[in-house]
């Protein structure tokens, strides 16, 4: 299967954004690095169900790495217990700079390059 972004992908879903925010997008031109956290098991905590994949969120991220500046995609699948009716995501990472973009590795390669 091909994502709209013209990678090949072996997921049954794709990663896309949802983004509500203002905020202006990455540019498209460069190379992006897919990353999912996922909340574990396919099991309901609560009441042992299986869980349903029903969604997403997907946050981009600028990085640096060996001197090229690339996105990490980072998708958190929603998950969802038919049983319960209720909805399950994993928290996503803390950054180094709440609500932030850059990555650990941009801001080091930013600092030292003032």
């Amino acid at each position: 299967m091909e994502a709209e972004t013209g990678r090949k992908d072996n997921r049954p879903w794709s990663l896309q954004s949802d983004r509500t925010s203002e905020r202006l997008s990455l540019q498209d031109h460069l190379p992006r690095e897919d990353r999912v956290v996922s909340v574990g098991t396919g099991i309901c905590p609560r009441c042992g169900g299986p869980l349903r994949l029903v969604g997403e969120r997907i946050s981009e991220m600028p990085d640096c790495a060996r001197a090229q500046l690339k996105i990490v995609r980072l998708g958190r699948p929603k998950y969802g217990c038919r049983q319960r009716g209720t909805r399950y995501q994993a928290p996503a990472p803390e950054r180094p700079i709440a609500k932030g973009l850059a990555r650990r590795a941009r801001l080091t390669h930013v600092l030292i390059n003032m």
